[in-house]
């Protein structure tokens, strides 16, 4: 028998399938940041360990195809609706869904775009400095 969670069409297992590889990454970032509170060594060397898998070009590929795959799909669901009609949980959900790029926009910028286009240190050392 079939889980519930893998119930429904394609566009809904993708859905769930892009969140997943994207809660793993925001989990894995932030028990990264949480070894800092132990050791700054220790968080150096999670964030090498990190850096391997996230900065790989099959990393890439899976984060940011997860990524879009989330909002695109996420976007055409409630581009489908046919009212706006909704319990205000879900509507919370749409708006925070929708907000988190545009707060996240200034942390990708200054580590991932500063890293890879000028060659800035964004080590967490520094970028918690």
């Amino acid at each position: 028998m079939a889980s519930a969670l893998w119930q429904g069409n394609w566009r809904t297992r993708a859905r769930i399938i892009s969140g997943l590889v994207l809660f793993t990454y925001v989990l894995l970032h932030y028990l990264n940041i949480g070894l800092g509170l132990f050791s700054l060594e220790l968080m150096e060397r999670a964030s090498d360990w990190r850096r391997v898998v996230s900065r790989s070009m099959v990393g890439t590929v899976l984060l940011y195809g997860a990524l879009l795959t989330h909002l695109g799909l996420a976007l055409y669901r409630l581009a489908r609706r046919r009212t706006l009609r909704m319990p205000m949980t879900e509507m919370l959900q749409i708006a925070l869904g929708l907000t988190i790029p545009f707060f996240l926009m200034a942390h990708f910028v200054h580590t991932r775009v500063a890293a890879s286009a000028y060659d800035v240190n964004d080590r967490m050392g520094y970028t918690l400095a």
